[in-house]
């Protein structure tokens, strides 16, 4: 049961506006008991939880207790929106929400957060794409023959990555890429370059030669490659929205 019954014809349009309102990746979410990732301010670590439930007439959501368990204690502690990471049918819905304390759904504990505002969805060609820090870059290495390509990707995605290398890649070509998150992990991949074209470099500082960018997709990501680079757009994600400030 996603919220508590209502009866009367202003309450009914009033429960039906309320409804309307709630992404319905969310409501599906909570029909079929499906998965989380949470990341709570302050910490790099994520949480796994599964939504239970929706309450129309609190504006709230529950979800079962956060794995690790401490993640709960980090809750109360922070005080900020936990950003929410959530799979269905291949699209990727994500949102912020503000923990509202403890509470129970039929019969058991249950955490208690916020209906969000507004709820961000990436499909295929349309991924969230992130750009490195600087100071923290994500390298791509790859080998071609006899030339080994080291570069810094200077946008990542779950569908794929831009990056600056000294070597001029066919269209269509595919190559094999290392990529070490900033994270510490290492992530291997099958790369197809879509674009290939001569960048000018910055004079400062620039090397000889020439430079191209390339752009291209990830071919058939396994399954833990996926959710290393996940992990990392959702830490980018949440130090360019800002939203613990």
């Amino acid at each position: 049961m996603l919220g508590l019954a209502m009866f009367g014809g202003k309450q009914k349009q009033s429960e039906n506006e309320k409804r309307a309102a709630v992404h319905p990746a969310l409501f599906k979410a909570c029909e079929k008991n499906l998965r989380a990732e949470i990341f709570v301010a302050g910490r790099a670590e994520s949480f796994v939880t599964t939504f239970v439930g929706i309450d129309l007439s609190s504006g709230e959501f529950h979800t079962d207790i956060l794995l690790p368990r401490h993640g709960e204690r980090l809750l109360t502690i922070s005080g900020e929106p936990a950003l929410f990471s959530l799979h269905l049918n291949g699209v990727n819905h994500r949102f912020t929400a503000e923990y509202s304390g403890n509470g129970a759904w039929d019969g058991f504990s249950s955490l208690r957060f916020l209906l969000p505002q507004n709820v961000e969805s990436f499909q295929r060609r349309g991924f969230f794409r992130v750009s490195p820090l600087m100071s923290r870059p994500v390298a791509i290495k790859a080998i071609l023959g006899d030339i080994n390509m080291e570069a810094e990707a200077s946008d990542i995605s779950l569908g794929g990555a831009r990056f600056i290398a000294r070597y001029a890649l066919e269209n269509g070509s595919v190559i094999g890429v290392k990529i070490s998150l900033p994270s510490g992990e290492m992530v291997e991949a099958r790369f197809t370059v879509i674009e290939c074209r001569e960048k000018t470099a910055p004079r400062r500082g620039a090397a000889k030669g020439k430079i191209y960018e390339l752009r291209g997709e990830f071919q058939n990501l396994k399954q833990e490659a996926a959710a290393a680079i996940n992990r990392y757009i959702l830490r980018r994600e949440r130090e360019t929205l800002r939203i613990y400030n």
